[in-house]
């Protein structure tokens, strides 16, 4: 799921960057000081690199900038001006991302006033069908979601769609990214001495690519070569204004301070091109990856809506997701500007010939509509899904999955 799938909600699509940040500048209150700098900061940093657009591409060009620093110097002896710039460079980043997690959390407000039409009337009903049971739905979905987007829009629209649950069974009483409801890699239920990213194999995921905003990660006073982490996860069920963000962020002052579980694509790219990193973030992005490319390299329809596929991130996707699907894994391309995102893929003709482009905004589909024609060993397969839909599950049909998955990729 790309930027697209919350533009329409109040996000920002990353464009006009500086105005984004300035606009939310001016509107936070004197008592929220962390923020106010964080944010501040960032504003000064897009005024350096005024081609930047997005933060993303900010943030790139401040890691660019020290390492053509470190190349002038030589790249060999580490010095008082190279320390310092390292020290600037991670302070920028840092500032970055806490300021995209109060920009984000802050827009939570307006966006849970809203329907939220594209998640409860298309993306919602096509994973989990129309039942009211969320574990019922979570059982017996055959797809799995992948997001880039730091938003909480569909863990909002999530828990909307399934409020009727009431008592013990209600979605509310379970830890939601955990293994029991999104299935996202972090359970608050797990000691500390298995705080790794726990996914649930054989099941509905909701993987966060990039992170989220709401999340938060920190090294745990272990031996180097041990590298735990720990991770809290906040629920959506209850806002986050921006003073309780404050609060947080100015009582951090151990000596392991939590930091926004969000990844740049920079970041990402040197952990997963195996580079020996190790920043609060890099143990999280590794297991998610690891995770999302076996889900691909055994789905048999991708659908991939409201990304564009940025040139900055646009090799890195295509290699460690699209490619590791099936040869003969159909990949749908729901967009606004399809012929944007057309021109960006002509350059990889191993996908031609398995892209579908459709030009759509995010909003309701019917869910009778197929995404593709299915070949007649993967309609039975789905048949007998929609039997164990239709059916109260026996204890033979609890574990059903087909062994070929439907992943949409949001």
């Amino acid at each position: 799921m790309g930027a697209g799938c919350s533009a329409q909600y109040g996000y920002p699509l990353n464009v006009k960057l500086s105005e984004e940040l300035n606009s939310f500048g001016s509107k936070i209150p004197d008592r929220c000081p962390v923020i106010q700098n964080a944010v501040s900061k960032s504003i000064e940093l897009a005024a350096r690199f005024p081609r930047a657009d997005t933060l993303d591409r900010l943030v790139n060009l401040s890691e660019e900038h020290f390492k053509d620093f470190r190349r002038d110097e030589g790249g060999h002896n580490v010095t008082d001006a190279h320390n310092e710039l390292r020290k600037l460079t991670d302070e920028q980043i840092l500032n970055a991302k806490l300021a995209t997690t109060a920009l984000f959390l802050a827009k939570e407000s307006d966006a849970r006033k809203k329907t939220l039409t594209g998640y409860r009337e298309y993306l919602l009903p096509s994973i989990f069908g129309q039942g009211r049971s969320w574990q019922s739905a979570l059982n017996h979905s055959d797809c799995c979601v992948l997001t880039f987007n730091y938003d909480r829009l569909f863990e909002i629209a999530f828990l909307d769609h399934f409020k009727d649950a009431q008592g013990c069974f209600a979605v509310a009483q379970f830890p939601l990214y955990g293994r029991s409801a999104l299935n996202s890699g972090i359970d608050p239920t797990l000691g500390w001495e298995s705080k790794a990213i726990n996914i649930e194999s054989n099941r509905f995921c909701f993987l966060k690519l990039h992170g989220s905003a709401g999340w938060w990660a920190k090294k745990c006073a272990t031996p180097p070569n041990e590298k735990f982490r720990d991770y809290c996860a906040e629920s959506p069920q209850v806002p986050t204004d921006l003073f309780q963000l404050e609060q947080f962020l100015a009582a951090n002052k151990q000596f392991y301070p939590w930091e926004p579980l969000i990844t740049f694509p920079h970041e990402k790219q040197l952990f997963t091109a195996g580079l020996p990193v190790d920043f609060e973030q890099s143990a999280y992005i590794e297991k998610i990856w690891r995770h999302a490319a076996v889900l691909l390299a055994e789905t048999t329809e991708v659908t991939v809506i409201g990304y564009s596929f940025a040139e900055l991130d646009r090799d890195h996707v295509v290699d460690n997701l699209l490619r590791k699907t099936p040869k003969t894994t159909r990949i749908r391309i729901e967009n606004k500007d399809v012929e944007a995102v057309r021109h960006a893929l002509e350059t990889y003709p191993d996908l031609q010939g398995r892209l579908e482009f459709i030009t759509r905004t995010f909003r309701r589909i019917p869910r009778a509509t197929p995404a593709i024609n299915f070949n007649a060993k993967s309609r039975r397969r789905e048949e007998a899904l929609q039997f164990s839909l239709r059916h109260p599950p026996s204890s033979a049909l609890l574990g059903f999955r087909p062994t070929r998955r439907r992943n949409r990729w949001c």
